[in-house]
């Protein structure tokens, strides 16, 4: 999970488009499927633009929450045992 300062992770998502090495901030990248390293660029893109014109708290924690969510992707996409066990229909039963 990322455990980074919002400010911190915004700078290193501008550096991904900005610089040839990809910050440590976003080591999990390599873990993703093609899919969804594409998809994941399109929407870093979107949140960090969000992020720079609004210029407020909310938007730099929906870029972490965002990161967050990709890297927890990025578990799943290298652990092929994992996804389908989150995938699995699951039998509840009912709270008595």
């Amino acid at each position: 999970m990322v455990i980074e300062l919002p400010e911190r992770v915004k700078r290193d998502a501008a550096a991904v488009f900005t610089t040839p090495e990809l910050p440590a901030t976003f080591s999990f990248y390599t873990r993703l499927s093609p899919l969804h390293q594409r998809l994941f660029l399109v929407e870093l893109w979107e949140a960090l633009a969000r992020a720079s014109i609004a210029e407020s708290h909310q938007s730099l924690r929906d870029l972490v929450d965002l990161v967050e969510a990709w890297d927890a992707t990025a578990d799943l996409d290298a652990s092929p045992e994992v996804a389908d066990e989150v995938r699995r229909q699951k039998v509840y039963r009912e709270l008595a």
